[in-house]
């Protein structure tokens, strides 16, 4: 009996994430001209870029949005759009950036100053950002502004957008947009890698599966016969909460990622409440979550005696490091504690740091304890977005 009740529970809690009780809406183009919404990023003062693979909103006199279709629709008999689009974001106000659309031409130039001119990042590095499952267009750009505050990476920061539906109950049409968009983050990323000596790839949760697929494709396209090596600027790669199942990691993904003069961190956590849905949709444990068992209810108190397991540190010290966040407070779902704690910030501005020196770990495991007082330095916002630290007093 308490077997059977314990199965009812699991799938009622697994219900939301499933999508199973929602209706899809009509599938058409959103109106609008984008004509007025387009602008030259070269008068932009620090701006935030962005790659979006979902169809644009440019209804009438309404700021530019994004709609959570995809961008390749059209009419029958209609021509193809184009699939890629290019913008950049600005502050607006203290919840949403000023989106504006830019010609493909334009938007590499300006991008390609922002590499050479001072004071930007001696390496001339770009930092790409894959946002996750349930994400809006404002919160994917948040992420990346926050991304780049905590490491004080003042390159140019690029945000690459695909479709979410930014809704709870509708995991599995993110999963379904998240494979479509693949093939555009190829482009995208092996078009940055070859702009940029210097490649700093972070993902979170479900956006690490566009991420490290398209970094394979892209060590695919690098050994073919006379092609560049241009996965190799991939130098380092920040994976956040990874809704990935585990053992598929070990055996199949970390192998093929790890390689020399490439440096891989992996944030995970036992309090990742997202995570442990996701678990319970897939039946499988992922990469993310350190717990050792599935279990419905977090634990009250510290989860320093819980058994943890963590995937294989592939290549040797270094090659792969988890930065273990289970012992650190922070806000409820514990999905982000790269960002939302001031220990994950302190890492991520260790690990982006020019020269920066190998983190301490050890067997390929960091340990975040509880900093007292805590470190919450932060760089400057590009966005001027409002947003808190976990035992920060102030807002960032």
């Amino acid at each position: 009996m308490m077997k059977r009740l314990l199965a009812l529970v699991t799938a009622l809690a697994a219900l939301p994430l499933a999508g199973c009780i929602t209706v899809p809406p009509a599938y058409g183009p959103v109106a609008g001209d984008c004509a007025k919404q387009t602008a030259d990023p070269a008068t932009a003062q620090g701006p935030i870029y962005f790659v979006v693979t979902g169809m644009p909103d440019c209804l009438a006199d309404q700021p530019l949005s994004m709609s959570v279709g995809r961008g390749t629709f059209r009419p029958y008999g209609a021509p193809a759009p184009v699939p890629i689009r290019y913008g950049f974001a600005t502050p607006g106000t203290p919840k949403l950036p000023t989106l504006k659309l830019s010609g493909d031409a334009a938007w590499h130039d300006r991008l390609r100053r922002d590499l050479q001119a001072p004071p930007r990042d001696k390496a001339g590095r770009i930092l790409l950002y894959v946002h996750g499952y349930n994400n809006s267009v404002a919160e994917a750009l948040s992420q990346a502004d926050q991304i780049a505050m905590a490491a004080r990476f003042d390159g140019p920061v690029v945000a690459f957008i695909w479709p979410s539906q930014h809704a709870l109950a509708k995991y599995t049409w993110d999963e379904e947009n998240a494979a479509w968009t693949q093939a555009y983050f190829d482009s995208v990323l092996a078009d940055l890698a070859a702009q940029s000596p210097e490649l700093v790839l972070v993902a979170h949760s479900m956006g690490n599966r566009i991420a490290i697929d398209g970094l394979r494709h892209l060590q695919s396209l690098s050994q073919k016969p006379g092609a560049p090596d241009l996965a190799a600027r991939v130098k380092i790669v920040v994976l956040a909460a990874p809704d990935i199942d585990r053992e598929l990691f070990d055996r199949d993904l970390a192998p093929d990622m790890v390689r020399p003069g490439r440096r891989i961190v992996l944030f995970a956590s036992g309090r990742d409440l997202p995570l442990r849905s996701s678990w319970a949709v897939h039946g499988n444990p992922r990469v993310g979550d350190v717990g050792c068992t599935f279990r419905l209810r977090r634990r009250k108190g510290p989860l320093i005696a819980e058994p943890r397991c963590y995937p294989d540190p592939r290549g040797g010290p270094g090659a792969l490091t988890v930065i273990d966040g289970s012992d650190i407070p922070g806000k409820p779902l514990g999905h982000s504690t790269h960002i939302e704690t001031p220990e994950g910030r302190a890492v991520l501005r260790r690990l982006l740091a020019p020269g920066a020196a190998p983190l301490p770990a050890e067997k390929g495991v960091m340990t975040l304890r509880i900093d007292s007082p805590p470190d919450c330095a932060s760089g400057p916002s590009r966005l001027g977005l409002e947003y808190v630290v976990a035992r920060c007093a102030v807002k960032k």
